[in-house]
């Protein structure tokens, strides 16, 4: 049997690795700098890889019972950020494609 952090992160689609992305590229990794849900969905158009919101909902799901990222609570709005195995998962997936 395999390592079940390969297995979780070889598991992870286009929307998710997109979402692990965007927040790795703002810098999303500390509370401060945590983004919207909106803002992703910005993100994502200006990227030319539109996220429908059952798509983006769906997603965000899965990544936070992966832990690989971290929902904010804040006042108006709840934002997300990206975690250390965020992070890692998504370094891993980037490693396994240039090989």
């Amino acid at each position: 049997m395999g390592n079940y952090f390969e297995l979780i992160t070889s598991n992870l689609n286009f929307d998710d690795l997109s979402i692990l992305t965007f927040l790795s590229e703002r810098g999303a990794d500390i509370k401060v700098k945590a983004i919207s849900k909106n803002e992703i969905k910005d993100i994502a158009i200006e990227a030319g890889t539109p996220l429908t919101e059952a798509a983006l909902r769906k997603a965000l799901y899965r990544l936070e019972a992966l832990m690989f990222i971290k929902i904010v609570a804040g006042a108006r709005s709840h934002k997300v950020m990206l975690t250390d195995y965020g992070y890692e998962a998504l370094r891993y997936q980037l490693e396994g494609e240039r090989v």
